[in-house]
């Protein structure tokens, strides 16, 4: 918790007062801030391979076998055990301290790999093309985007998971090896895509390690043909939105002011309009939004299809209906502006010691817990608090 916020968040027991140096579950955003949290924990365990539960502080896990199961759980400990554990201990869930994430891709023995190539080819340790041998590991990773090195990493290690169990090398491979793999994925029901991520990152690690290609195989090519054919339940592709819904939705907000529905109904029509993917939409700034009077320009500087980052630009005409894409981030950006000035405004009055009475009617607040929901009180005020006590 904050240290500032820790007098708020206290109890008081025969006596004393006691406060809340972490996260308190007493607070009533405690579950949702606790659940975010430990999303990004169980997507990693995920992505490793483990099956995993969470329900808040309470977790269940499982494996396809007890011995798989025994070696990633520690038998007779509680889950926040397995997340305190060392480390450098592999006998408990693989969570990494956040001083080694960073360092996470080095796993696929990159760095290791590229030093032991360049003293074959008589590179001397403590020379300057010695000195450059991590950053070409670096600029190899750059070869693929971050969250391609990031998929193909956590498909990596599941397969380390699987052919370790089974008291066998997944670097470098054998073929047969990631063709009996790749069976175990199609016996449990895995459909094309996790097969083909599963190649690809086998793949591109041992690519990365200068390591013949293990999947260069034609057991492996018949089970991806196989994957491709196999039967899997028909895509359930959603019915589009149509203009009149996006009209109706507009419709029934055309009077609101709250800024948080403002925005998102800007996003849905930008959307809709310049016919953005999500990641495209969320990767947004203001700076990316160049407004005319007739229509707006939107730069797309990150996308699916511009792996060179060329950056493109899509024009949204302004509309004639409530649902007007211009219009509806114009008020989006008044909305913006006038709350915040308005909290300024407030804000610098307030601590310059203006009557509580005047700001109120200046600014036509109702209440005072209206007022002082725009005042922000500067640190030397909070502080006068405990210095009137002349302690």
């Amino acid at each position: 918790m904050h240290e500032l916020d820790e007098e708020y968040l206290g109890f008081k027991w025969k006596s004393k007062y006691y406060v809340f140096k972490v996260l308190s579950f007493g607070l009533s955003t405690a579950g949702y801030i606790f659940s975010k949290v430990m999303r990004e924990v169980v997507k990693f365990w995920r992505s490793t391979g483990h099956k995993i539960v969470m329900y808040l502080d309470d977790g269940m896990g499982g494996a396809a076998t007890l011995h798989e199961a025994e070696l990633y759980w520690c038998a007779g400990s509680s889950a926040v055990d397995a997340l305190s554990q060392m480390w450098t201990d592999h006998l408990n869930w693989v969570v990494p301290p956040p001083k080694l994430i960073p360092s996470v891709f080095t796993g696929i023995g990159l760095r290791d790999s590229i030093k032991r190539n360049a003293e074959k080819h008589g590179v001397e340790p403590g020379s300057y093309m010695a000195d450059l041998c991590p950053y070409l590991s670096s600029w190899i990773l750059s070869s693929k985007s971050n969250n391609t090195n990031k998929s193909y990493f956590n498909a990596f290690k599941r397969w380390e998971n699987f052919i370790k169990v089974q008291g066998h090398s997944a670097l470098p491979a054998s073929p047969m090896h990631v063709a009996l793999y790749l069976t175990h994925l199609l016996q449990n029901g895995s459909s094309q895509h996790p097969v083909n991520v599963a190649v690809y990152a086998i793949k591109w690690a041992h690519e990365c390690a200068g390591l013949p290609d293990p999947t260069k195989n034609s057991y492996v090519s018949s089970l991806q043909e196989a994957a491709r054919r196999k039967a899997s339940r028909a895509v359930q592709k959603k019915e589009p939105i149509t203009k009149d819904v996006l009209i109706e939705l507009c419709d029934k907000f055309i009077d609101e002011n709250y800024l948080l529905i403002v925005r998102n109904l800007t996003m849905i029509l930008f959307c809709f309009a310049g016919f953005l993917r999500f990641d495209e939409a969320i990767s947004l700034t203001f700076n990316d939004v160049i407004v005319h009077d007739e229509y707006l320009v939107l730069c797309i500087k990150k996308s699916k299809t511009d792996q060179y980052r060329q950056v493109s630009e899509v024009l949204v005409a302004k509309g004639s209906t409530s649902a007007c894409p211009v219009n509806m981030y114009k008020k989006y950006l008044e909305l913006l502006g006038i709350h915040s000035l308005r909290a300024g405004g407030a804000t610098v009055a307030a601590n310059s010691n203006v009557d509580e009475r005047c700001l109120k009617k200046h600014g036509r607040w109702r209440s005072d817990s209206a007022k002082d929901g725009y005042i922000v009180d500067s640190l030397e005020k909070r502080l006068m608090v405990s210095r009137s006590l002349e302690l």
